[in-house]
């Protein structure tokens, strides 16, 4: 695993590359690899439960690349990580978010 910070409309963002596999020591921009990060600013990553894209169960404040989520109110996208977790690439996507957080009623 992997700590580091995310800079992002002049805010840092603490946050973490790890696999979801331990036997595996490389990361790559897929379901395999997670992102936590501490969106809130509250110095803890949050661990409870959610649903994202695909319905796959995840923690709230986990990210898995190339899967739209809001940090300070932009729609952004993970869209490339280095095998060593050490650099990350952020872009704003278009992308249609189908839930973020909590389930909203529809």
């Amino acid at each position: 695993m992997r700590s580091g910070t995310l800079r992002l409309n002049d805010r840092d963002y603490a946050v973490r590359v790890r696999n979801r596999s331990r036997g595996n020591p490389f990361h790559e921009t897929d379901a395999g690899t997670v992102c936590p990060i501490d969106m809130n600013g509250d110095g803890v990553f949050a661990e409870r439960g959610s649903v994202t894209v695909g319905g796959r169960s995840t923690l709230e404040e986990q990210v898995i690349p190339r899967t739209p989520f809001v940090l300070d109110g932009q729609l952004l996208e993970i869209t490339d990580i280095n095998c060593e977790g050490k650099h990350l690439a952020l872009e704003r996507t278009t992308e249609r978010l189908h839930h973020v957080g909590k389930l909203q009623p529809c």
